[in-house]
């Protein structure tokens, strides 16, 4: 299996690439795995120039009705889709955002999602049947490629050409199936399943793989990890949360969660939570005890990351590279500089929204998509941010 590139070090370009495009199959996962799809939320349910304004400056009506999905391959290229009475619209930008250009037209009653892995070739799903798509133009011309199998419900390209795909199992709570393709799509490749228990994406960097895990009734937290690109796995033992649990006598499930750091060192999100079969009111009144660790020796050892102050969650973060990471939280923005061991606040010129996905290109640079149909962008390292108006179809 030939999960992604073969470098073994990715490029933040690389990194963010492995962006997820992902089918809402997962509507059937147990409720308590909600938090495992910190990526792309896809639906998965049957121009002229704009300016940028200011966050916090005088609202007008906004002059788009339908849901639209973006994404920056540098700080100033970028593309934004947008599905409107069966056909989806793809608008390109060149300078941040501030202005956008038709690019293209293809079959699509829902945008669920859009990918560049670089300033030419990505990567769309539209609901037309999960329809895949690809360009190597920079999004002029779309061509068809194929999805694996019905059940795909997530897909994640590492290059142009590279890319892996999750089949969800048919039975619950067995092993999902993986196919990978070494030609942008065109074709894929079954490969060895993951370990029994092993859940959620699988993350890679060359031949390195990762995967996190789904298990009830809850045992000692791991993930798994592979150094030949999924064929053979090894368990990694990771800390146990710091919990204090509550009286509950039900099931409790385990869950983990990887993610691959830019250049070096993983993270991962270790919960335990209760199984709600029965919603009882006192299980849904317990929450699942989350905490995140990060390792640089391949998971021999683990050091726990603390959040910055406030109502910060592990999804907040975004990394500009191994060791320093951004986290918005409500109206503030938030940066390390040792891997989540201490954090310094930045005070933004107005209060930031809650972003869906937060994505840092450097320390200059960044952007977040806010839901349903927003797009921030910083080029001042987060001291001040504009809001994009996505472009109206015509």
């Amino acid at each position: 299996m030939e999960p992604g590139s073969t470098a073994s070090r990715l490029t933040p370009r690389q990194r963010r690439a492995v962006g997820l495009i992902a089918f809402s199959l997962l509507a059937i996962v147990v409720a308590s795995l909600a938090y495992l799809a910190p990526a792309l939320h896809l639906s998965g349910t049957a121009g002229p120039n704009n300016t940028s304004a200011k966050l916090g400056a005088t609202a007008q009506s906004p002059p788009w009705t339908f849901q639209t999905m973006y994404d920056f391959a540098t700080p100033s290229v970028g593309w934004a889709a947008i599905a409107v009475a069966g056909e989806t619209t793809v608008f390109k930008t060149a300078d941040g955002g501030q202005h956008w250009r038709q690019a293209s037209r293809v079959l699509g009653n829902v945008v669920e999602s859009i990918q560049f892995v670089d300033t030419t070739h990505g990567f769309m799903v539209t609901n037309v049947r999960h329809r895949l798509y690809r360009t190597s133009d920079g999004g002029a011309h779309w061509a068809e490629a194929v999805i694996p199998d019905d059940r795909t419900y997530r897909i994640t390209f590492t290059d142009a050409r590279h890319g892996s795909a999750f089949v969800l199992p048919s039975v619950r709570y067995t092993a999902q199936t993986v196919y990978t393709t070494a030609d942008s799509g065109a074709t894929w490749s079954r490969s060895p399943n993951l370990p029994l228990d092993g859940y959620g994406p699988m993350v890679v960097r060359g031949a390195e793989a990762w995967v996190g895990v789904y298990e009830t009734p809850a045992s000692r937290p791991h993930v798994y990890t592979s150094m030949d690109g999924g064929v053979s796995w090894s368990r990694v033992e990771v800390p146990r949360p710091r919990a204090s649990y509550p009286v509950y006598n039900g099931t409790f499930y385990l869950a983990t969660q990887v993610n691959l750091l830019p250049g070096s060192g993983v993270t991962v999100l270790a919960s335990v939570g209760p199984v709600c079969e029965n919603l009882s009111a006192l299980c849904s009144r317990t929450p699942p005890d989350q905490t995140p660790f990060v390792s640089f020796d391949g998971g021999l050892t683990w050091t726990e990351v603390l959040l910055p102050p406030g109502a910060f969650f592990y999804f907040d973060i975004a990394y500009q590279d191994a060791v320093h990471w951004w986290a918005i939280g409500k109206g503030s923005l938030w940066k390390s500089s040792d891997a989540g061991q201490t954090w310094q606040e930045t005070m933004p010129d107005v209060p930031l929204p809650a972003p869906y996905q937060l994505h840092v290109f450097d320390s200059k640079h960044a952007w977040a998509r806010v839901y349903p149909s927003l797009a921030m962008v910083t080029n001042d390292g987060g001291l001040s941010w504009t809001r994009v108006i996505p472009p109206k179809v015509s």
